[in-house]
C-alpha cells in the first residue's frame, strides 16, 4: 500500500501536465508565428540581401529576358530598396535600350508602389524624352499606382492627348484608380489598335471592367479570356454595348470594396508562394 501511494505521488499531477502541454503549445505557436512573420515579410534580413543579390544579377545580365525577369522579381517580392534604386537608375540614366525591358522596369516600380518613384514616372510619361509609346503608357499606369493624388493632378493638367499610346496610358491609369472615364477609349483600342495596343487595352479592361460587369450579372457568360491575348471583336462590341446601357461608374464604386477584398486574398496567396521561393533560395543559395 505504501509502495502504491509512493508511485502515485511520483507521477505529475493532472494540473502540472496541463501546464506543461500548454507551455509547449504556446511556445510552438510563438515559434510558428515568428517563422511565418519572417517568411512573409520580404523586408527582413537576410531576405533583403538575398533579394538585392538576385535582382542585381538579373538586371545586369546581357540577356534581355533575364533583365525583364529581374524587374518582375522585384515587383513580385517587393525587393530591397537597393534593388529598386538600381531599377530606377537604369531608367533615369537610360541604360536600357530595349523598350520591352524598359516597360517591365516601369511596371515593376508601379507594382512596388513607392511614392519615391513618382517624379521619375512623371518624367517618363510627359517630358517627351521617352520615345516608346508602350513605355509611356506603362509610366502613366505606374504613376497612378504609386501616388494617386499626384497622378490625378498631373493628368488633369494635361491637354487632350493626341498620341494613341498616351490616350491608352491615361485611360488605363484612370481605370486603375477606379475612375471609368477612359473605358470607352480602351474599348476603342481593344477593337482597332495594333496588336500591342489591343493587348494592353484588353488587359486593362479585364482587370478594371470585367469584375464590375460580373458583379451585376452583365458580363457575357460565354466569353473566354486568356492572359496576354486580345479580345475578339465580337466581345469588344458586346461589352461596349453593355457598358453604354449601365452607370458603370456607380457600379465600379459599389463593387470596388468586394473586388479589393478578393485581390487582397490573391496577394496573400502570392506572398505565401513568394515565402516558399525565398526559403528555397536561402536554403540552397551558393553563398
Amino acid at each position: 500500500m505504501a509502495k502504491s501511494d509512493k508511485s502515485r505521488s511520483s507521477r505529475p499531477s493532472r494540473r502540472f501536465r496541463r501546464w506543461v502541454l500548454g507551455a509547449i503549445a504556446t511556445a510552438s505557436l510563438g515559434t510558428a508565428s515568428f517563422i511565418a512573420w519572417v517568411l512573409l515579410n520580404p523586408s527582413n534580413d537576410p531576405f533583403r540581401r538575398h533579394h538585392a543579390r538576385v535582382a542585381r544579377d538579373l538586371l545586369d545580365s546581357p540577356e534581355a529576358e533575364h533583365r525583364k525577369r529581374g524587374a518582375w522579381y522585384i515587383a513580385e517580392n517587393r525587393a530591397a530598396d537597393t534593388a529598386q534604386l538600381l531599377l530606377a537608375r537604369h531608367l533615369a540614366e537610360r541604360r536600357e535600350a530595349d523598350p520591352d525591358v524598359r516597360e517591365s522596369f516601369v511596371y515593376a516600380l508601379g507594382r512596388v508602389g513607392d511614392p519615391l518613384h513618382f517624379p521619375l514616372l512623371r518624367t517618363l510619361a510627359v517630358s517627351g524624352t521617352e520615345r516608346s509609346g508602350y513605355v509611356r503608357a506603362a509610366a502613366w499606369l505606374a504613376a497612378a499606382r504609386v501616388d494617386r493624388a499626384r497622378f490625378h493632378n498631373l493628368a488633369e493638367a494635361q491637354p487632350s492627348a493626341d498620341d494613341d499610346w498616351d490616350r491608352i496610358g491615361l485611360a488605363q491609369a484612370w481605370l486603375a484608380i477606379g475612375d471609368c472615364r477612359g473605358v470607352m477609349a480602351l474599348l476603342e483600342f481593344a477593337g482597332r489598335g495594333d496588336h500591342s495596343q489591343r493587348v494592353v487595352a484588353a488587359r486593362a479592361l479585364t482587370r478594371g471592367v470585367r469584375p464590375a460587369l460580373v458583379a451585376v450579372g452583365r458580363w457575357p457568360i460565354d466569353a473566354e479570356l486568356r492572359a496576354g491575348e486580345v479580345w475578339p471583336e465580337e466581345l469588344v462590341a458586346e461589352v461596349r454595348r453593355r457598358c453604354g446601357e449601365l452607370d458603370l461608374q456607380a457600379i465600379a464604386d459599389e463593387s470596388r470594396p468586394h473586388i479589393e477584398q478578393a485581390r487582397a486574398v490573391q496577394r496573400i496567396v502570392r506572398r505565401l508562394h513568394g515565402a516558399r521561393e525565398r526559403l528555397v533560395g536561402l536554403l540552397f543559395s551558393s553563398e
